[in-house]
């Protein structure tokens, strides 16, 4: 019995690694991104809570007929998967970046619109060109922003609301999104909500995301390519 257990335990670690990959790859994310932001950002749920949907829903089949009944299960399988994985992310310490970006996890599973790219992806879990997460990829000696002189650590929070290197680009963010009719404030609390609006807010934060990531990472390689000694 213990050595069946073992295998179970074994083949469930392996089934979670196979679903953070095609999670990564889904949303081009780094393979640093942990496992919680990752399969948040690709709507993904965990493995196991799938794996009890799909058993709650196996059963309830069972035990009625009518295709509206079967409609029921399935809503209600699916509403006590969102709640567990809820409670998880609440209850997590990992991906909070992400975690205080998607607030309503069921809005976020709901959607009907916005694609995740390379750029967006970084703004969303924090890790990409980004001073401060370079410096702890030991790519760069300090985590202090390169494009401003305020002295302050170059994290997403920095680059998308604080930066004055990117003030232009968020203005303009600020003005497009007025001009269909979203005038709320570009703050961390209701960022993801914007998108989550219409298909326009969501390009256009995504365009804004693409920008100033570009941009970053054109510098970055810059600086790079000025550090390699002559030949």
């Amino acid at each position: 019995m213990e050595h069946q257990f073992g295998r179970v335990l074994y083949r469930r670690k392996e089934t979670v690694q196979i679903q953070r990959k095609a999670a990564l790859r889904s949303v081009s994310a780094y393979r640093t991104v942990l496992t919680e932001a990752v399969c948040l950002l690709a709507r993904t749920p965990p493995i196991d809570l799938l794996a009890e949907e799909r058993a709650e829903v196996y059963r309830g089949k069972k035990k009625t007929k009518t295709q509206r009944a079967i409609q029921r299960v399935k809503q209600d399988a699916r509403c006590a998967l969102l709640q567990k994985w809820k409670d998880r992310l609440t209850n997590s310490s990992k991906g909070e970046w992400t975690r205080a970006l998607v607030r309503d996890l069921e809005q976020w599973m709901s959607r009907k619109h916005g694609q995740l790219n390379f750029h967006l992806t970084q703004v969303l879990s924090g890790h990409g060109c980004f001073d401060q997460y370079l410096f702890k990829m030991r790519i760069r000696e300090d985590p202090q922003c390169s494009h401003s002189s305020n002295g302050q650590n170059d994290g997403p929070q920095h680059t998308l609301f604080e930066c004055v290197a990117w003030e232009n680009e968020r203005n303009q963010l600020i003005t497009s999104l007025a001009l269909i009719g979203v005038h709320e404030p570009i703050v961390q609390e209701n960022l993801v909500s914007i998108m989550l609006m219409s298909q326009q807010a969501w390009d256009l934060v995504s365009g804004f995301s693409c920008t100033v990531m570009k941009k970053k990472m054109e510098a970055e390689w810059a600086r790079r390519r000025a550090e390699i000694p002559p030949q």
